[in-house]
């Protein structure tokens, strides 16, 4: 599947007998993703299962998929990601170039990694999830600041060194 999905959006680079043992962030394009996936990988290696849904279309096929990561021994993690649908179009040819939707801002806790949505701050995982951040048309960019416990916790341990 993976093979096949690479082959017809014309990367063969990213078959499997290239792809694998390679770092996965030679793999992701922007400092956004990265710094997502990182939070989301920190979370698997602390016990969590995380399941994440992202766009993996590419020329000619819409695909919804999920990425499902569960934590190994060793501080390694399992990724396996499985089609929720798919909806092939044919080769689709496009003169006009498609239109830059506009971006995505993300806050995240500097202190301990969850994300505003909204006026909740959530685990990332739920954060992405909600917020459609890997399905989106659209890139994102980050913000750091602090939720609101970590903004307490700050104050009082600056009041307490007084």
């Amino acid at each position: 599947m993976w093979d096949r999905a690479a082959l017809a959006s014309g990367a063969p680079e990213l078959c499997a007998a290239s792809a694998l043992g390679t770092s996965l962030w030679s793999h992701i394009g922007d400092a956004t993703t990265a710094e997502l996936y990182r939070l989301i990988l920190d979370r698997v290696r602390a016990g969590r299962l995380v399941n994440v849904p992202f766009d993996g279309s590419g020329p000619g096929v819409l695909r919804q998929m999920r990425l499902h990561l569960r934590p190994l021994p060793g501080g390694q993690v399992e990724c396996r990601s499985t089609v929720v649908r798919e909806h092939w179009q044919g080769t689709v040819r496009s003169s006009a170039p498609e239109p830059v939707p506009p971006l995505m801002r993300l806050t995240v806790c500097s202190w301990c990694g969850r994300m505003r949505v909204e006026t909740e701050w959530r685990d990332v995982e739920v954060a992405v999830t909600a917020l459609q951040v890997f399905t989106a048309a659209g890139p994102s960019v980050i913000s750091h600041g602090a939720c609101p416990a970590c903004a307490t916790r700050l104050i009082d341990d600056v009041h307490r060194r007084d």
